[in-house]
């Protein structure tokens, strides 16, 4: 089946990442690149299996202070303005940070996370830009607003930092949340799981951290709560 043929037929010779894609000769093209991050944000690789990829993704070869290289910087084929050869994409960026979060790599993809965040103090300002330099903090000319972008500012944030699964139609929520470590508190209003409303605050003071619900809806709402601890 297609998940077996991920998992097995891509993987790379060396075990560490997964090939970028397939020749009409049947070979595969092997070069370490962030593509990878999707399969990963959706739980379909092996944890022991993404351990050198997430690596890697972490390391200079593919982060920069504003994003992730679709190529790493000492790829043969890597051009810092190449569309997809080099330069930063903030939607891979977005799918590398889910990835990092889905496999308990908390800081990473928090740092991922922030990467994208920052974007819109820049250039076309409140928006974020399709594609980066892979190299210089610029812009690649491509598109100055771009949706999948933007979407990639929030979805980690959603997805990822709080962990949020929600089922409207079986009236059940799952939070998983991992905060940094440094903050002290934290609020979140209006949460929507169909027709339930739900406010969520953390505070952490003298080494407990104290969680807090409030929840407004037609019915009981079914919450599984289980937060992370920085670090740990």
């Amino acid at each position: 089946n297609v998940l077996k043929t991920i998992r097995t037929d891509f993987r790379n010779p060396d075990g560490e990442f997964y090939a970028h894609g397939k020749y009409p000769d049947d070979t595969y093209n092997p070069e370490p690149t962030v593509m990878p991050a999707v399969p990963m944000l959706f739980g379909q690789l092996e944890p022991a299996a993404v351990k050198g990829m997430l690596r890697a993704y972490a390391s200079n070869e593919f982060s920069s202070d504003w994003g992730t290289r679709i190529i790493g910087a000492s790829g043969r084929n890597f051009n810092p303005l190449g569309y997809h050869t080099g330069s930063i994409w903030p939607l891979y960026t977005g799918w590398t940070s889910l990835a990092e979060y889905r496999y308990g790599l908390d800081l990473q993809g928090y740092t991922h996370l922030m990467d994208n965040v920052l974007v819109y103090r820049d250039w076309a300002l409140g928006f974020a830009e399709e594609v980066l330099h892979g190299e210089v903090y610029t812009p690649r000319g491509v598109c100055s607003h771009q949706g999948w972008s933007e979407t990639m500012v929030i979805q980690p944030v959603l997805e990822g930092m709080l962990g949020l699964e929600p089922d409207a139609l079986e009236h059940r929520l799952k939070l998983t949340p991992v905060f940094p470590a440094g903050w002290d508190s934290l609020e979140l209003r209006n949460l929507r799981v169909g027709g339930h409303t739900l406010d969520f605050s953390m505070v952490s003071e003298e080494g407990v951290i104290r969680y807090q619900f409030t929840h407004r809806g037609p019915r009981a709402l079914n919450l599984e709560f289980t937060p992370g601890i920085p670090g740990f």
